[in-house]
């Protein structure tokens, strides 16, 4: 698993084989979870780094954005 980078799947298959066990799931429900933490981990991982990368200033919201400034944007249409 670390060779193929799936990290959260290492740190998970032990807890989830038991909880897999215990509610006698299928070998494919078992294999399907764990692809979907690892993934679930993954979008996680790369929205934090986005928007750590996207440098936005704290407190901002777009409730205090000036639609005036931008031609064709409004806020009924963004919203």
């Amino acid at each position: 698993m670390k060779q193929l980078k799936l990290s959260t799947m290492l740190q998970q298959w032990n807890t989830l084989g038991k909880k897999a066990m215990e509610e006698q799931w299928s070998p494919q429900q078992y294999l399907s979870e764990l692809c979907h933490v690892e993934l679930a981990t993954r979008d996680d991982k790369r929205l934090q780094r986005l928007l750590k990368d996207a440098k936005l200033p704290m407190g901002k919201h777009l409730s205090s954005f000036d639609f005036t400034l931008v031609d064709g944007v409004s806020k009924p249409l963004v919203a």
